[in-house]
């Protein structure tokens, strides 16, 4: 993962979706098998982004899409919680 976050750069905005589904799937893998303390984390949300065909976890229940910005801020279906 750290690997994936260091071609994060900014400069491409596609080629980051690409890196940044693969940190959260990546994340999602993790989170399934060691789960994070409760106490800290009570639940994790797993949400997709149908147009990025990329999910992406969150610790809020309504959808805030890191793949497009502001444009498509509240899109995404809910996957699962833990």
């Amino acid at each position: 993962m750290r690997a994936s976050a260091l071609k994060l750069t900014g400069k491409n905005l596609d080629d980051d979706r690409v890196t940044f589904a693969a940190i959260s799937d990546a994340m999602a893998a993790l989170v399934e098998r060691v789960r994070p303390d409760k106490a800290k984390y009570p639940t994790i949300y797993h949400f997709h982004c149908p147009m990025a065909h990329g999910d992406w976890l969150q610790l809020s229940d309504e959808p805030a899409n890191p793949y497009y910005g502001f444009k498509m801020l509240n899109c995404g279906k809910l996957k699962g919680a833990r």
